[in-house]
């Protein structure tokens, strides 16, 4: 049940598949709920994983289920693709084109080899790799997110591709009555999908009041301190703990990255294109601390070589002109993508407001700002360009700083 194999497909094949990736892109973008974020241009991860962060940080009760599906790109059934796109208004005869493409004799590598041994006929699933393929299963999930969202339940739900995860709302008996309604219907249409939970690998994090335990289950799901969500920890974690697993894999890549036989050069274009990314998205939604900054710089000494670290400052920042790397340290390029985020939130005030306004407002009131509700559609509107500092922009400033964001990176001009 493990086994892998490898589709190959020519080049007639990858051409057809992306013609009609592009010919129906635009329309199924617009139909596709902006709850599902996978492999869609104007849609990105690091939205849900900030969304889900402010969420726990803002609500004193809530839930999080993150839910796995077992090998969900092999087990996606063409009876229910095949109904969801007439579903979606698309024509008879452009779905049976669509079908007929992800139907078609397939060649397969199997085992260790590389010379194509087996001819197969798909009778269920989406091909890894095939440029239609991550658009479809978008389009599969299109039903599963209309009927969760029909229930008068208090959850939302964030996906990206098949990783799913519920933020249920609520305690006790509510929010697990919430979440077996949620499960409920997640169980038919993985019936008709053929997608199968995987419930060894679904876990939940439960958010109580100071003093209360946390229950061991909830509807069934095992209850840990967090859940893995698109590669972060969400739940009971500090920034610490919430970098460990990028840390842990950057560390594997630096040591296998010191042992190849390549210049100081050629080793921090490597690490550039395949170390430092690891961390973008955690970066992103956690700020690094001081402890974490100085694991990830170690991350960076061990990459390239370099045991003194007060030499390899001087060798990293300068420009290759003058003998050095030209390349920032991977701590300041934690913090830059920390900033970055924050100034992409300010260059869109209207998720500003929705996500921090509350956090932002009792900041206000401590440090004896009265903030009158008539500033938050200047906030939401944004009708001052963030090149002229206002009042409101300058208090934005403050509390960016005050919470640490940033971490004194400044970001590109273009996002100034």
């Amino acid at each position: 049940k493990d086994l892998r194999p490898l589709a190959l497909q020519n080049t007639c094949v990858k051409w057809i598949s992306t013609t009609i990736m592009l010919q129906v892109m635009d329309a199924l973008q617009q139909i596709i709920p902006p709850e599902q974020k996978g492999f869609l241009p104007g849609r990105q991860m690091v939205d849900h994983l900030v969304f889900a962060r402010a969420e726990w940080d803002r609500l004193p009760e809530q839930a999080m289920v993150a839910i796995d599906f077992q090998k969900a790109y092999d087990s996606v059934s063409f009876a229910l693709m095949e109904c969801t796109l007439l579903f979606l208004g698309l024509g008879v005869e452009y779905v049976r084109l669509l079908l007929s493409v992800m139907s078609a004799p397939i060649l397969f590598c199997v085992g260790r080899s590389f010379e194509p041994t087996v001819v197969l006929h798909p009778r269920s699933g989406i091909r890894q790799g095939d440029p239609l393929s991550p658009l479809l299963f978008d389009v599969i999930t299109v039903l599963l997110i209309y009927d969760i969202k029909s229930l008068k339940i208090e959850l939302v739900l964030l996906l990206y591709a098949d990783d799913i995860l519920f933020c249920v709302l609520g305690r006790g008996s509510k929010q697990d009555k919430d979440l077996r309604a949620a499960l409920y219907r997640l169980g038919i249409f993985g019936y008709f999908s053929g997608l199968k939970v995987n419930a060894s690998k679904t876990y939940a994090v439960v958010k109580v009041r100071e003093g209360e335990a946390s229950p061991s289950t909830l509807a069934g799901v095992v209850v840990k301190p967090h859940v893995k969500y698109l590669g972060s920890l969400l739940g009971n974690v500090s920034e610490e703990k919430a970098y460990a697993p990028a840390i842990a894999k950057m560390m594997a890549r630096a040591r296998a990255m010191a042992a190849l036989p390549l210049g100081l050069m050629e080793k921090s274009f490597l690490f550039a294109s395949w170390v430092a990314p690891v961390c973008y998205l955690t970066a992103r939604a956690y700020r690094p601390t001081e402890h974490v900054c100085s694991q990830l710089d170690l991350v960076h000494r061990t990459a390239l070589g370099l045991t003194n670290w007060n030499l390899t400052m001087p060798i990293l920042l300068l420009p290759p002109s003058e003998g050095g790397l030209g390349q920032a340290s991977l701590s300041a390029y934690a913090q830059w993508a920390h900033s970055h985020a924050f100034v992409t939130y300010v260059l869109r005030p209207g998720r500003f407001a929705e996500q921090h306004s509350g956090p932002f407002r009792r900041w206000a009131a401590a440090q004896g700002l009265l903030m009158e509700e008539e500033f938050l559609p200047y906030l939401q509107l944004g009708p001052v360009p963030l090149s002229r500092p206002s009042f409101l922009q300058g208090c934005l400033k403050a509390y960016s700083v005050t919470r640490r964001w940033g971490g004194g990176v400044p970001p590109p001009p273009e996002h100034r």
